[in-house]
């Protein structure tokens, strides 16, 4: 064990010396910087500030005039919603009786992705006013500054963080073979699956680390710049199929940043499995390039397709916070708990074919 610790340890000193690590901690830093220069020095109502777009001012006041007051749900309310859900399903219901009769389906693919999407959005939005009126609590509180002002921080560290692990990760295997550096490595006493755990973990202690100097700062400066009597608003939220639940600015948060980590550790598998294959760093890091920033959006696009078994492809399961978004996840289909499962299957079976080709290769 001791000797592992000690793996782990080197690997970490690597990656901190390799200059992609620094820059993005440099990033990170100087974003949150920007940002709070251009909320401290807009002026007093914010008009040219960053959060402009939601129309509040600088102590909430006015937004809480604006959205919160006389905005009780009422029964009424919540039967209208009830009814525009049962709209939705009746009307994919319709579709799915159509489509497995071919001599009457004259509905496209899109219509019938667009109706399932409709009652998708249906079931989310009862299960939140239901919530709401069941508790007896204001219809659009979750429009708090600090809850878009954390989500908005979380989406930016977790961006710089994923971008970041993708070229160390590379250069921690890829890097190393290409290089011929990796051989010093693997002459030593050491088991090869146990150096591509080091990596392995070395790489996901510099994401945690990240994330925590994200999350420290998201905390501190929503608390400075907005008040800290602000992280006691309340949000509710849903994962779909009629349930919803309510959570404070800090548990909401912590909640999307942990669901947002899963994506990374699946981007770290990937980019350890494409670098156990390939010796090239270059072909490897324009390869997990291409795959996080156009993989998710063209996926999006297949969805479209409304074909049943692309629902359990990586590439739609990967934003598990979707699921907390009013607009589900691209694929209607999926429900938290699929992409949950289909997230640990394809990280097993990324990381299976890594140890293995890695522990074959020829390095000599």
């Amino acid at each position: 064990m001791g000797s592992f610790l000690h793996l782990l340890a080197g690997e970490n000193k690597k990656i901190w010396r390799q200059k992609p690590a620094v820059i993005m901690l440099i990033i990170l830093l100087g974003v949150y910087l920007i940002l709070s220069l251009a909320l401290i020095f807009g002026d007093d109502k914010m008009d040219r500030s960053l959060v402009k777009p939601i129309g509040s001012d600088f102590a909430m006041q006015e937004h809480e005039l604006l959205y919160k007051n006389g905005m009780i749900i009422t029964e009424q309310d919540v039967s209208a919603y009830k009814n525009s859900l049962e709209s939705s399903r009746r009307l994919v219901e319709s579709f799915d009786k159509q489509s497995s009769d071919p001599n009457v389906n004259n509905y496209s693919a899109s219509e019938r992705y667009d109706s399932r999407k409709s009652l998708q959005f249906d079931e989310k939005d009862y299960a939140i006013k239901k919530y709401r009126f069941d508790n007896n609590m204001f219809a659009y509180e979750d429009t708090d500054i600090h809850f878009l002002f954390c989500g908005a921080s979380v989406a930016i560290f977790s961006t710089i963080t994923t971008v970041g692990m993708l070229i160390i990760g590379t250069v921690s295997v890829a890097g190393e073979t290409s290089d011929e550096s990796i051989r010093l490595l693997l002459i030593r006493p050491f088991k090869r699956w146990k150096v591509l755990t080091a990596k392995f973990l070395s790489v996901l202690l510099y994401a945690l680390f990240m994330y925590a100097l994200g999350l420290a700062l998201t905390f501190i400066l929503g608390g400075v710049l907005f008040g800290f009597d602000g992280f006691n608003s309340v949000l509710v939220a849903s994962f779909g199929r009629n349930s919803a639940f309510a959570a404070g600015v800090i548990p909401y948060t912590l909640l999307k940043a942990a669901l947002s980590f899963a994506k990374i550790v699946i981007f770290i598998s990937i980019v350890f499995l494409i670098s156990s294959l390939l010796k090239s760093r270059a072909l490897t890091v324009g390869i997990v390039m291409v795959i996080y920033f156009l993989a998710s959006p063209a996926f999006s696009l297949l969805a479209m397709l409304d074909i049943d078994f692309t629902k359990y492809l990586i590439f739609f399961n990967l934003d598990l916070n979707s699921f907390l978004s009013i607009e589900g996840p691209a694929h209607p289909a999926l429900t938290f708990v699929q992409s949950a499962v289909a997230m640990a299957v394809h990280f097993v079976a990324f990381m299976a074919i890594s140890y293995a080709v890695f522990i074959k290769r020829d390095v000599k």
